[in-house]
């Protein structure tokens, strides 16, 4: 007769238990975020400084354009700025979950022990943390691409041209979203190939409805790049390899950089779970692994290798754990398939259920302090409470808020674009490769604005040095350098706070404001 324990653990393992765990577990972030801060994180800002309000068929090349896509459409809907990446990155993040449950129960796993191993998925401080502060291409990458290998499996076991057009259309996505989605479809592709039952499947003729389909997606960005000549290879080359050092001497410290980013991807959840499953061991000789299991086994292998390969080819210095989401893709699914061919099923479910719920409580506490105790541990409390709309407001005040501002730094630009709707804003050090769209307003002023140092009161903040773009307006007595100092909201608990930010209105001839303005 079952206990109430397993009655509860049964509950909880159907696919809509897990989907409303993972929408409600969103639907809690995106309340604290919304309600805490309007502030755009790094790689939030970055995205709004691209698209300038405008859909193109590209922005930069280092990253293709899907995510920059999906916010221009958000943004049209829920307005610039923190609501529209808000609702897509809880979108995404409540996706991500219950993938991988639908992955999970392809691998043979019983509801439970795949309800049991998605909600573990908190275990990986990328889903506990990182997802909440950082990335934007990453999360349609690890999305799209979990999708992909869920009908990559699909199509494996009853193949289809639905399925092979489905699977298709997910690998074109999948690359738009980053270019690096690649390496895991080359380590996909060579596990079936050297797997006799996906390889028949594979060599099935709607296999060629894969390709044709995946091609759909990249062509309008093919085309675009074209049009600009430009040379992702190089970019992402520059990127990853860095300062130019003799290959001999970056080879060892690359390949110990790329080993050491994979397992501090990992962590903590294989110490988790190897705990809740050495507790509900079975003393009997592990399960075989599904065939799926294997697959993914296989793939998860071969993919870190071909990125190990290429690493040490080309000496990558530029290799930590936000590079992993690729090539770690399928690896939970992997290190899952070992795992449970090992535990007592009914134990291990219950045992994982309970402490991810107690580890769901603390990252949920930890969010919310970590916007209301400023001086806590989070190393994002400060920039994600710097207050970009209490400066918008100010920068109104003095009859700038439909300016042309040019900042030394894409957070900047994208919060100034994010608070200042009827405002222009664009980074010296902008990742686009085309100009803005040229202004429409002929008499907008052009603003230089630098700073933002914050500092607990009493003490002043530093006074910001102007940078070199600024310097010969400043030398030549060409405008008045006046301070903005803008008060932080204040927390629940820890220090008041001001920012200072120094502007400068520039000549409208001036250089840096007609390419600014795109009237060069």
């Amino acid at each position: 007769m079952p206990t109430t324990s397993d009655a509860i653990v049964l509950r909880l393992s159907s696919l809509r238990a897990v989907a409303l765990f993972w929408v409600g577990f969103s639907i809690v972030f995106a309340a604290i975020q919304l309600l805490s801060s309007s502030t755009l994180t790094l790689d939030s800002a970055v995205t709004v400084e691209n698209v300038q309000r405008h859909l193109s068929g590209g922005y930069q090349l280092r990253n293709p354009p899907l995510y920059d896509w999906l916010y221009y459409f958000a943004s049209r809907i829920f307005g610039e700025g923190i609501l529209a990446h808000t609702v897509l990155r809880y979108l995404f993040f409540s996706a991500i979950g219950v993938l991988h449950y639908v992955a999970f129960r392809q691998i043979g796993f019983s509801r439970r022990l795949a309800a049991a191993f998605s909600y573990s998925l908190i275990f990986f401080v990328w889903m506990a943390s990182d997802f909440h502060y950082h990335f934007t291409h990453s999360l349609p990458l690890l999305a799209i691409g979990l999708a992909a290998w869920v009908s990559l499996v699909a199509y494996v076991e009853r193949p289809g041209a639905g399925r092979a057009a489905v699977l298709g259309l997910l690998i074109g996505l999948a690359t738009i979203a980053k270019w690096s989605f690649l390496l895991p479809a080359a380590g996909a592709l060579a596990a079936v190939l050297l797997d006799r039952r996906a390889r028949a499947a594979f060599f099935d003729r709607r296999t060629l409805l894969v390709a044709l389909f995946a091609v759909l997606p990249v062509v309008p960005v093919v085309i675009w790049m074209l049009g600009i000549d430009g040379n992702v290879v190089s970019v992402v080359h520059d990127r990853l390899v860095g300062k130019p050092v003799r290959y001999v001497e970056r080879i060892l410290p690359a390949a110990k950089s790329y080993l050491v980013s994979v397992v501090l991807y990992l962590l903590p959840w294989p110490i988790f779970i190897g705990l809740i499953a050495f507790a509900a061991r079975r003393p009997e000789a592990p399960s075989p692994l599904h065939p799926n299991g294997r697959l993914a086994v296989a793939a998860t292998l071969w993919t870190v290798g071909l990125g190990l390969a290429g690493v040490m080819a080309v000496g990558v210095g530029n290799m930590g754990t936000r590079y992993m989401f690729p090539v770690l893709l399928v690896a939970p699914l992997a290190m899952a398939a070992w795992f449970a061919a090992r535990v007592d099923e009914a134990k291990f479910a219950e045992g994982t259920i309970r402490v991810a719920t107690v580890v769901v409580v603390v990252v949920t506490i930890v969010r919310f302090w970590s916007f209301q105790i400023i001086d806590g541990v989070v190393p994002e409390n400060p920039t994600q409470r710097t207050p970009y709309d209490a400066l918008a407001a100010e920068l109104t005040a003095h009859g700038l808020g439909a300016a042309q501002f040019v900042t030394t730094n894409d957070r900047d630009a994208g919060n100034l674009l994010a608070h200042l709707p009827a405002a222009r804003a664009i980074a010296l050090v902008t990742q686009r490769v085309e100009p803005p769209l040229p202004d429409a307003l002929a008499d907008r002023p052009c603003i230089a604005i630098w700073g933002g140092a914050h500092a607990k009161l009493p003490d002043a903040p530093r006074e910001p040095q102007a940078p070199d773009f600024v310097k010969p307006f400043v030398e030549a007595d060409a405008g008045h350098v006046e301070d903005i100092v803008i008060p932080w909201h204040k927390p629940l608990y820890g220090f008041d706070r001001v920012s200072l930010w120094r502007i400068l209105p520039l000549p409208a001839e001036a250089p840096v404001c007609l390419a600014a303005r795109s009237l060069s």
